[in-house]
């Protein structure tokens, strides 16, 4: 199992994490709120999962038999949005 969800894809810093990660050769899953704005930014490279942080039930699929969870967050989610992937990532 080689698969890492990238929550935080779309921003500057997500973006050159997870193009580094799928040379790399990791499986790469895309957590994000828009998929139109992943697929502008990557086309269709990645497997996308349409959700919110701050919703914790759409973090349920994505998170599924996942190797490693890379985050990249800020602003008001955060907080809540990290504690809302650690307890759904248990």
């Amino acid at each position: 199992m080689n698969t890492i969800l990238v929550i935080g894809a779309t921003g500057m810093l997500g973006q050159a994490v997870t193009r580094q990660l799928k040379k790399d050769k990791y499986d790469v899953r895309v957590f994000t709120r828009s998929r139109e704005k992943a697929v502008q930014i990557f086309n269709d490279e990645f497997d996308y999962y349409i959700g919110d942080v701050l919703d914790p039930d759409s973090l349920d699929k994505p998170l599924g038999n996942v190797y490693g969870i890379y985050i990249n967050l800020s602003g008001d989610a955060l907080v809540e949005g990290v504690r809302n992937i650690v307890s759904k990532a248990k």
